[in-house]
């Protein structure tokens, strides 16, 4: 059987009989077909099923392995994965690692399973975009305005891209996705204060995707469902409303109460046009009345289109400035309110120490690489790292070269202030003195705050720092790695050769 035996025990005895039937049919195939004609059947027996019946995901799995298995004509191939998804999609089961080119392959058969849908889930559906390097996606507003895993990340992306600071409505609404984020996630065990805090979201659309896709996992929900449901009335969804009023009335098969319930709602709402091969009487008539147009017209506002951001912002653009500038314009910078750079990334430039200074003084930089630069003092020597790091309590990710350490520095590094967003900290070329390792942990302990990625690259200079040291620093931030799961440590001794 294709199901676990402990979700068919769960299931009304009129399934139950669909099932077996299904189960049956599979099995006289793989008995008697050949391979070049098996899969072919597998999958037309399994959509037949589908036509009737609202359908595990497990069903929707084995039809993609026998069609990756059996169907070799690229075309052939492409069209039938474009229908089992799209019909999965329609039963609940939604998998994000098919929503990506190349994610469905063989040899050279590449597609979009399900038709690049952009849904708003928990589980940020376009991670999968950038892990693989596609390079075409950029960030937009609608990315930030719901609650995921990735939001913080897409958030530092969107500021970036942006050729504006995001307005306060913007940054207001990011704020509290953030904090709705842990909230659901801690309550995904309770149904209900889950569903609830789904809908302190005020989006429509992400209730929706968010529910059909548990629903899609665990069919059996039935206090889910009936929620959802309630929700789709309440919120005017007639069309979704009805549709999902259907299939539960296609897997709860002897559940003839909601089937009146359902029937009164059709008569009430209007009929709607749905894929089943065995409609009920009172779906295929159509019955016009107060609510007709109210489904027409509701499949429009299905899904939320994404807001380009507003061009109402009060920044003004930089000018060029002469260096010679620097010791009196900062002061008439914040007069004039101009807004500050929050990520700084400099290549291969000499900068002195006033004019980074200049840049990150305001306190608010989150992210500064000067990949290949040098930094130095008025007396020409490179600069001491808790000079720059008093200047930063809000980095997340922060990559310098040619940086300075003495006996002192992992002492003064405990005592500044840091909010606990470090998630990147990268020293290419460590200068100086020996220091106590153990006091630069506490430092990265307080820094990072066992955040959920940390990245820990430490170059020490040979001339200065031996390998017993840079060994004994290795074995103490190992320690760290244990604690946090997620980070990764590189730490050697050399010279960086910019």
């Amino acid at each position: 059987m294709i199901i676990s035996k402990e979700f068919y025990d769960q299931c009304c005895p009129s399934y139950k009989k669909a099932i077996n039937e299904l189960e049956k049919n599979i099995a006289k195939i793989d008995e008697n077909q050949k391979d070049e004609t098996k899969g072919q059947q597998i999958i037309n027996v399994i959509l037949n099923f589908s036509q009737s019946n609202l359908t595990p995901k497990e069903y929707w799995e084995h039809l993609l392995n026998n069609s990756y298995k059996y169907l070799r004509d690229p075309e052939i191939w492409k069209n039938r994965c474009t229908e089992i998804l799209n019909k999965a999609y329609f039963h609940f089961y939604y998998n994000k690692e098919w929503n990506c080119e190349g994610s469905l392959d063989c040899g050279d058969r590449l597609i979009f399973g399900y038709k690049n849908k952009n849904l708003k889930l928990m589980d940020f559906q376009k991670s999968y975009y950038f892990e693989r390097a596609i390079p075409f996606y950029c960030i937009t507003e609608g990315d930030i305005n719901y609650p995921h895993d990735c939001l913080k990340i897409r958030f530092r992306e969107f500021e970036q891209s942006t050729t504006q600071l995001p307005s306060a409505k913007i940054f207001k609404r990011y704020e509290k996705m953030m904090e709705l984020y842990p909230k659901i996630k801690a309550a995904e065990n309770d149904v209900e204060t889950w569903f609830k805090l789904l809908f302190e979201v005020d989006d429509v659309s992400f209730v929706k995707d968010n529910v059909e896709c548990r629903l899609g996992q665990d069919l059996l929900n039935l206090r889910l469902r009936k929620l959802y449901l309630t929700f789709l009335k309440e919120q005017g969804e007639y069309k979704k409303f009805l549709e999902t009023y259907s299939k539960y009335c296609r897997f709860f098969l002897d559940d003839f109460e909601m089937k009146e319930k359902y029937k009164e709602a059709m008569i009430e709402y209007g009929s709607i046009n749905l894929p089943w091969d065995n409609l009920f009487e009172y779906e295929i008539h159509k019955i016009y009345n107060n609510h007709a147009d109210t489904i027409t017209n509701d499949v429009n506002n299905e899904k939320d289109t994404d807001e380009k951001q507003s061009l109402n912002s009060d920044v003004k653009d930089f000018l060029p400035l002469d260096k010679s500038l620097y010791s009196t314009f900062y002061e008439n910078f914040v007069i004039q309110n101009f807004s500050f750079p929050k990520y700084i990334y400099i290549f291969d430039q000499e900068l002195t120490f006033n004019e980074l200074e200049f840049l990150i003084k305001h306190g608010g930089v989150t992210e500064l690489n000067l990949e290949s630069c040098e930094i130095k003092d008025e007396n020409d020597d490179y600069i001491f790292l808790e000079a720059i790091t008093k200047y930063l309590p809000n980095i997340e990710n922060l990559q310098l070269p040619n940086i300075k350490i003495n006996a002192n520095t992992a002492y003064v590094l405990t005592k500044q202030k840091f909010n606990g967003k470090l998630s990147c900290f990268c020293l290419k070329t460590i200068y100086g003195e020996l220091f106590d390792p153990i006091e630069f942990q506490k430092f990265i302990i307080v820094a990072n705050n066992n955040d959920e990625f940390f990245s820990l690259q430490l170059l020490f200079n040979h001339l200065d720092f031996d390998a017993s040291f840079v060994k004994n620093v290795e074995e103490i931030m190992n320690d760290y790695k244990n604690i946090n799961k997620k980070s990764k440590m590189d730490i050697d001794i050399g010279f960086y050769d910019f």
